[in-house]
């Protein structure tokens, strides 16, 4: 990928993939210093017909910055092209990012949007979506809340009315393990 170089030349942490074997092609996001602020960008790779991307997935504006934030990004990426980038952002509401990614181009269909039902201290995100073809894809999103609770939502992409929707937030632990 990338003929051996970096898929940075900034400094760079937190990285996170997804990997789909339909067309052994993958996708990487990660926090990348930006001046003195970071954004969330992305690389996705095809090797079947050897089409590499690096783009922004999301940021926050340089007033509110990510210089002391660990945004710990992820990406979930579903048959259909659909991808879903999730991170943190400054007050630890969860931000995300929705696209068409079919390399070489991506299609946004929403960016830098805040989390339905996320307020602050709201952290580590995770993703999962299914790769195999079904009538529907559902992003499963799990997180953390302050120290001790975990949170799950699913969420899909609704075409005919070119919006999010959201499942009730279910709470699996709670302060109990």
């Amino acid at each position: 990928m990338n003929d051996g170089k970096p898929l940075n030349t900034d400094e760079a942490k937190l990285p996170s993939m997804d990997y789909r074997a339909l067309d052994n092609a993958f996708v990487v996001v990660w926090q990348e210093k930006w001046g003195t602020d970071y954004k969330i960008r992305y690389a996705v790779y095809r090797p079947d017909n050897n089409t590499f991307r690096i783009d922004d997935a999301g940021w926050e504006p340089p007033s509110q910055g990510f210089s002391d934030l660990n945004a710990n990004p992820v990406v979930g990426w579903s048959y259909g092209n659909k991808a879903l980038f999730v991170w943190e952002g400054v007050t630890h509401q969860l931000y995300y990012s929705f696209c068409i990614l079919n390399p070489p181009s991506t299609h946004w269909l929403k960016r830098n949007e805040l989390l339905r039902r996320t307020s602050q201290d709201y952290y580590n995100p995770t993703i999962y979506v299914r790769k195999e073809y079904s009538s529907a894809f559902i992003f499963h999103l799990a997180w953390q809340y302050f120290e001790s609770d975990n949170y799950y939502q699913n969420i899909h992409w609704d075409e005919l009315h070119g919006r999010m929707v959201y499942s009730d937030l279910e709470y699996p632990s709670r302060n109990d393990g």
